[in-house]
């Protein structure tokens, strides 16, 4: 089988496209723009870029899928019989209920073919996983699939409890994973300041929160919060602007960032919305694989990762 150097290039696949359509899409001559349904609907969600007409932080809100697919990060291409492929795929809220689904459109895809001389993949299990419980099986190894998946649900408190656990936090990296696209007036930025970081994720926790958890607002003081993140300092910057590569093309022209950054100040309010970060990811087409990142923290003068 042949994949992308970016695996995420798949899932805008004309094919796969077609797959998730004919899964989602029940309405006949209907634009998704149009469509009543468009905010449940996983073709909507994925590829059309839909307002919604609810505005935060003086943004216009567009639909966001209650979903991140997380793609294998390495470069590898080629793949013998029997070789593994990991996806990941982070679900949020009511997005949750989704998974059945997608993973049936992602096992179609699959014993479809990528296209000529490209091979195909069996789908070969779906394995449910707590990050915090570190409980794992497999979502059929139970008689009811959906008391599996309950048993995995991460919950704002599993993150919280996390937070308090972790010592006094001064000084932190970020490093990120996968390019990450951040826009302001319709301009890329060039350079990420924890200010930035923080505004982005406090949008996308907040507009997820409230299209799917029952249209509810989150209780969050925006401007004080976003006030604090400005007093936080960037004292290291690794970071890099790379251009698209072959797979990334397909997904986004732009150039996004990739690399480590380190920030010091009073971090340890902003620790529980940067972990939920790196299941929601951040910026332009997170749902893809981008904007993918995760949390160095010093601890007891070692670097741990978590």
């Amino acid at each position: 089988m042949q994949l992308p150097p970016f695996k995420g290039a798949i899932l805008v696949d004309e094919q796969f496209k077609n797959i998730v359509f004919e899964h989602a899409c029940r309405m006949e001559n209907k634009k998704c723009m149009d469509c009543l349904l468009n905010r449940q609907c996983i073709y909507a969600c994925m590829y059309e870029n839909i307002p919604t007409g609810w505005r935060i932080m003086n943004r216009a809100g567009r639909l966001c899928a209650p979903f991140v697919w997380q793609p294998p990060l390495d470069k590898k291409t080629d793949y013998a019989g029997g070789e593994k492929v990991v996806f990941n795929l982070n679900l949020f809220g009511s997005g949750i209920n989704l998974l059945e689904q997608l993973a049936i459109i992602l096992g179609r895809f699959g014993e479809e073919g990528l296209g000529p001389g490209k091979g195909s993949y069996k789908l070969h299990d779906v394995t449910l996983h707590n990050p915090f419980g570190g409980r794992e099986q497999s979502l059929h190894s139970m008689e009811s699939g959906e008391n599996a998946v309950k048993q995995t649900i991460v919950t704002w408190g599993h993150i919280e409890t996390w937070a308090a656990g972790q010592p006094p936090l001064k000084k932190m990296s970020l490093l990120f994973l996968s390019p990450t696209f951040l826009e302001e007036q319709g301009v890329y930025l060039e350079e990420l300041y924890f200010y930035h970081i923080i505004r982005e994720l406090t949008m996308r926790a907040s507009t997820i929160y409230y299209f799917y958890h029952n249209m509810k607002e989150v209780e969050l003081y925006y401007r004080d919060f976003l006030e604090r993140a400005k007093t936080i300092k960037k004292v290291k910057d690794f970071t890099r602007f790379v251009s698209p590569e072959k797979g990334i093309k397909s997904v986004h022209q732009g150039r996004g960032l990739l690399g480590e950054a380190t920030y010091t100040g009073g971090l340890d309010e902003f620790l529980p919305l940067l972990k939920l970060g790196q299941f929601l990811h951040m910026g332009e087409n997170s749902i893809y694989g981008f904007g993918r990142y995760k949390m160095r923290l010093p601890i007891v003068g070692l670097v741990h990762e978590k």
